[in-house]
């Protein structure tokens, strides 16, 4: 498994990156004809629910067409760019995000994205001083943000914090639980973690 796990579970983790519901899914053929120029956008966060990553892409990019100057298409096209192993491109467009927002703030459970997916750009780029601090800053502006947290408690056991680790991938179990979402994951991570912690001590 890789350091984040939506870069090799498709279907668990990524889709947190995004916000907005998300609906049942189309065929790939069909994608044209059934979502009109300004739902794009809500067909690409479809087909990433799906697994359909490079369908996702192809939507975003005809979203970015008919809408260049919107910040937010270009902070879920940096999701596409990371679902398919790209993360020159993700930087980029995170990067285009940030300076399109300028100085607006959005609300907390928006803003905080665009520094959790600069973060997960920045950990695939292995820039770990970098993800660490948006991680940080991601937290700060939402505690509820359990993406965030989740990434943020990797980040401090990849950096040998234990107890920093353990402190924020319990915050992220209890929203996941609290939500009803899947928790199978960052269940095993918290055990693993505290064995290893436990390990130590003896």
């Amino acid at each position: 498994m890789g350091f984040f796990p939506f870069m090799n579970d498709r279907f668990k983790i990524v889709t947190l990156l995004l916000s907005g519901a998300f609906l049942c899914g189309i065929q790939n053929s069909w994608a044209d004809l059934i979502y009109a120029k300004d739902d794009y956008r809500t067909g690409a966060m479809v087909a990433l629910r799906n697994g359909r990553d490079q369908e996702a892409l192809s939507l975003m990019n005809k979203a970015i067409e008919q809408t260049p100057d919107d910040p937010i298409l270009y902070l879920n096209r940096t999701t596409c760019f990371l679902r398919t192993n790209n993360p020159k491109m993700a930087l980029a467009d995170i990067e285009k995000a940030f300076s399109l927002k300028k100085d607006k703030v959005f609300p907390a459970p928006v803003e905080t994205f665009f520094y959790l997916n600069r973060g997960s750009v920045f950990v695939e780029l292995k820039r770990t001083k970098e993800a660490l601090a948006d991680m940080k800053r991601a937290v700060e502006i939402y505690p509820s943000n359990e993406g965030a947290q989740w990434q943020l408690g990797k980040l401090y056991d990849k950096q040998g914090d234990p107890k920093l680790a353990l402190q924020h991938l319990k915050v992220a179990q209890k929203i996941y639980r609290s939500e009803k979402l899947p928790s199978d994951l960052i269940d095993k991570e918290i055990k693993l973690l505290e064995s290893k912690t436990k390990g130590s001590k003896k």
